[in-house]
């Protein structure tokens, strides 16, 4: 972790916002920004904090002014970038500025990048507007650009286009695109989102080596607090439109203030917790506007005071440190008799299920990916070896987690089970039965839930029709029908009113809510995980897990748990299996893997995780 002195944080800032105030309702006066002030320090990184809805992203668009035509933001605001005011500057000004002296990571790569030109093209495009180079000079930059972020076969990417690629590589890709304009300051908006660990490791380890040498300023968007742990040297942590606390990393993780702050520390999983339910915060964000005259967090605070319905906390000063909370107004000798208990008494322990015997048995699977050239009538066939001979049980009302880095062939293992992807050999046993293939009647015994929960929803149809259209296909009672819709929603905590609603009118969190009630409402005996929070901030994905333990728990459901994360794998799983170019190289007990792994594989998967902090005993301040 980082560490860095007082000194240090108030440098002389290369940015500084100042009552940033954006919304998008100027009728209504709603906001998703709301009087918001911090500045960023010349070659250091700042990381804007916070749970999804918070106001990060638009936060970020906001300086280089890329927020929609529907957005407004207030003339008292300001972002001032070397003594000029960027919300004051015409469009011809501000396309100087984009991408040359401000570059800007986006969030997701498949959308940010073009789908109708070669990798290549869109490096040189940036390369020939800032620099005037010609064809050969911005060819071999832009080659440059491909093997400085760690491109693999640079020459061969440079003539593919963006959906020929992997999720690093694309990501990897737009990190190229933002460094080709040698900027001062870099915006990086989730920028290892849905990473392996070790890809994630890269990336932030490129990023530092990348300010060392150029002198880098770095605006860093993430509700990941094991990346801001590792990158960051001031945390600004943002709810509902501004910050609540901003201080220096070690600060922050170590000892956070704001009752949120704690919340959201409290909320990272690790195999350290597994045995007990995660904090998670009830209630939502406020919608912000100008009559709001009381603490944005009183709803979902477990430490209000009475002056939280009165008024807005200002900024306070306290041991050296800046946060916003009417707590620490209060007269410190009452804020330390506050009944704040240990999270671990609050919540009790949870027992799990001790039924033994294999639901699940995988033997010798393998999936090759085969690619057919039939230009000027040659029919070369060559083919991926995906999954290569790999065998493994799954236990009832187990989890049994498959880690290893993009590529490793941990999805298609999944995908294979449930003869979404064809076999090229091995066999499956569900409950002992030897499938040749997944037939009608063993579908609903195995069930999915896919990464991409926004594609995999459809568009379509309600949330209501999503979670009941593989129910239809085996019940015909309308009434039983209409129980088990209850009842699941229930369990996955999914409100009624939102089952007339569609997938785009939901939150993350609450489409992966839905995806699970569809998985669940068959009543399946396996239930496939393929990262189900890894774009999921850590309040929602704390909720998640919380929600998958609880299930588990209930119904001696069995878990396969796909995932990059270590710390979600650590939290969840009761065995480990970890896979390296399609190959099983580990397999063993979470203890085993986490404490004593053998395989150099797996070690270096360990050794990729962002700075573990143990939150297994933290108390808020004070208690």
């Amino acid at each position: 972790m980082k560490q860095i002195s007082k000194q240090e944080v108030i440098n002389e800032p290369i940015l500084s916002i100042k009552n940033l105030i954006v919304g998008f309702n100027q009728h209504k006066k709603e906001f998703a920004v709301h009087d918001l002030s911090f500045d960023i320090p010349k070659g250091k990184t700042f990381v804007l904090l916070g749970e999804s809805g918070c106001g990060k992203s638009v936060t970020a668009h906001s300086i280089l002014q890329l927020l929609p035509d529907s957005a407004f933001i207030s003339e008292k605001s300001k972002i001032i970038y070397q003594n000029i005011d960027l919300l004051e500057q015409s469009n011809y000004e501000l396309q100087k500025i984009r991408g040359k002296s401000i570059s800007m990571i986006f969030q997701d790569p498949m959308t940010a990048l073009n789908p109708v030109m070669k990798i290549g093209e869109q490096l040189n495009e940036m390369l020939v507007k800032h620099f005037a180079m010609n064809k050969n000079s911005s060819k071999i930059r832009s080659m440059e650009l491909l093997r400085t972020v760690g491109i693999d076969e640079p020459e061969q990417r440079y003539e593919q286009y963006s959906h020929q690629l992997s999720g690093g590589q694309k990501q990897r890709v737009m990190i190229a695109i933002a460094l080709a304009g040698e900027p001062e300051l870099l915006i990086a908006d989730e920028p290892t989102t849905a990473l392996d660990v070790t890809t994630q490791a890269q990336i932030l380890c490129l990023l530092n080596e990348l300010q060392k040498k150029h002198g880098l300023s770095i605006l860093l968007i993430t509700h990941d607090l094991g990346v801001a742990s590792l990158i960051a040297d001031v945390i600004g942590v943002m709810y509902a439109g501004h910050l609540v606390e901003v201080d220096c990393c070690n600060n922050i993780m170590k000892n956070p203030l704001h009752p949120y702050t704690q919340e959201l520390v409290a909320a990272i999983p690790s195999y350290k917790k597994s045995d007990f339910a995660l904090e998670t915060t009830s209630g939502i964000s406020p919608i912000i506007n100008d009559s709001l005259s009381l603490c944005r967090y009183i709803d979902r605070c477990p430490l209000k005071v009475d002056t939280c319905e009165k008024s807005v906390p200002e900024w306070k000063f306290v041991e050296f440190r800046h946060v916003r909370c009417h707590l620490f107004e209060q007269d410190m000798e009452y804020v330390k008799k506050l009944s704040v208990n240990q999270l671990v008494e609050k919540i009790g322990i949870m027992n799990q299920t001790n039924e033994d015997g294999v639901v699940l048995s995988v033997r010798n699977l393998s999936v090759a990916y085969y690619n057919s050239n039939k230009f000027l009538m040659k029919d070369t066939k060559k083919y991926f070896q995906a999954v290569d001979n790999i065998s493994f049980n799954l236990l009832r009302g187990k989890t049994l987690a498959i880690v290893g880095e993009s590529g490793s062939g941990k999805t298609s293992t999944g995908k294979a089970i449930v003869d979404l992807v064809k076999k090229t050999a091995g066999k499956i046993y569900i409950n002992g039965v030897c499938l040749s293939r997944i037939h009608s009647k063993f579908r609903k015994k195995i069930q999915i839930v896919f990464q991409n929960i926004h594609s995999s929803l459809n568009p379509k149809l309600t949330v209501s029709d999503i979670i009941l259209e593989g129910l239809i296909l085996f019940e015909r009672d309308n009434i039983e029908i209409q129980k088990k819709l209850n009842k699941v929603i229930a369990q996955v905590g999914l409100n009624k009113e939102l089952l007339s609603r569609y997938p785009h009118q939901l939150s993350g969190g609450q489409r992966q809510r839905v995806a699970i009630a569809r998985s669940l409402i068959l009543s399946p005996d396996i239930l496939i995980l393929d990262e189900p929070t890894s774009a999921l901030d850590v309040s929602i994905q704390a909720q998640i897990l919380t929600i998958l333990k609880r299930i588990q728990k209930e119904c001696a459901i069995s878990y396969l748990l796909i995932s990059h994360d270590i710390s979600v794998v650590g939290y969840m799983a009761d065995e480990i299996i970890v896979m390296y170019k399609g190959s099983l190289v580990e397999y063993g007990s979470t203890k085993e893997i986490l404490e004593s792994a053998k395989h150099p594989y797996t070690k270096s998967l360990l050794n990729s995780i962002p700075e573990n902090v143990d939150f297994t005993n933290i108390v808020r301040k004070y208690s």
